[in-house]
């Protein structure tokens, strides 16, 4: 009998076979449960690895773009702008202007002087055409062409737009004076000369388009005046790069155009001389159909 009752002690009762199968399937949800979960983060991270794959391939080809193109589109100073070699010379300096009225000139205003004359080419006149090399022309938007000079030929033409418009400014100026430069657009027949004319009005253009490239943000101040009336006082201070600074860089690089029907070509100077005539000697062919225009129409 005590054998008996050790049997039946010893043995699982049907409760308990209930309440190991009630924890087994807990387990076993559990286990599921964890594995769901499992996959979902697996699933996360991979998500997450492509993501940033994707994000780390973007950064890598805009490093590669700006290592290519985007340093053309930033000067010294980081202002948008195309790239110029001259960055290394820009220092922006405070400048007083002048309100160029009355007695408050300036040396190249009044009537033209031999000196005034020299001082007004001495700005641009070595600033037109000047080398660079090859690294710096491989960072510039506007490609450019070889130096046609013996022992420049690796190196490249260019030159700084400021200077062209000091030549364009120069120009319009000498046309107040036409006897003293020559400069009339008005032949002796009373016809306008068309070549003559298209030049002043390019260079018009050009300083229009230059003006409103640069915007000039400076603070024009309004005084109560000795008239009795607000005036515009037009002396004040602007901010402004070092001109002077610039023009000593690219004076110090100025190359000799020469004869501009030279080209470099495969390391070499062709010279075209003989290939014919130049823009300039074909310039009045480009009148508009119709051109007689007269000194009675300015």
């Amino acid at each position: 009998m005590g054998l008996l009752r050790e049997r039946e002690q010893s043995q699982p009762s049907h409760e308990m076979y209930e309440a190991l199968l009630s924890e087994s399937d807990a387990d076993i949800q559990k286990v599921q449960l964890l594995q769901r979960h499992s996959r979902r983060c697996k699933t996360f991270i991979w998500l997450s690895c492509f993501t940033n794959v994707l994000f780390a391939a973007g950064i890598i080809s805009l490093l590669v773009r700006q290592g290519t193109i985007d340093p053309s589109l930033y000067d010294a100073a980081h202002w948008p702008g195309s790239y110029s070699p001259a960055e290394e010379a820009v220092k922006y300096v405070p400048r007083q202007f002048l309100a160029a009225f009355g007695k408050e000139t300036s040396p190249y205003q009044g009537w033209p002087t031999d000196e005034q004359d020299q001082m007004w080419e001495d700005m641009y006149i070595y600033g037109t055409t000047f080398q660079i090399d090859q690294k710096e022309h491989d960072r510039l938007i506007n490609k450019t062409e070889h130096v046609a000079i013996p022992g420049l030929e690796d190196k490249y033409m260019t030159g700084l737009d400021v200077f062209h418009q000091l030549h364009c400014l120069n120009m319009i100026r000498q046309n107040l004076y036409p006897k003293r430069y020559n400069s009339s657009i008005v032949r002796e027949d009373g016809t306008i000369d068309y070549p003559k004319w298209r030049h002043v009005d390019h260079c018009i253009e050009s300083i229009r388009q230059s003006i409103t490239c640069n915007v000039d943000i400076s603070m024009i101040r309004y005084k109560w005046s000795s008239y009795d009336m607000i005036e515009p006082q037009l002396g004040v201070m602007h901010m402004c790069r070092d001109f002077d600074r610039i023009r000593d860089w690219a004076y110090q690089r100025y190359v000799d155009p020469g004869n501009r029907r030279q080209h470099v070509e495969n390391g070499r100077i062709v010279d075209y001389s003989e290939a014919g005539t130049s823009f300039e000697d074909n310039a009045a062919d480009y009148a508009p159909k119709g051109w007689d225009k007269t000194i009675n129409d300015l």
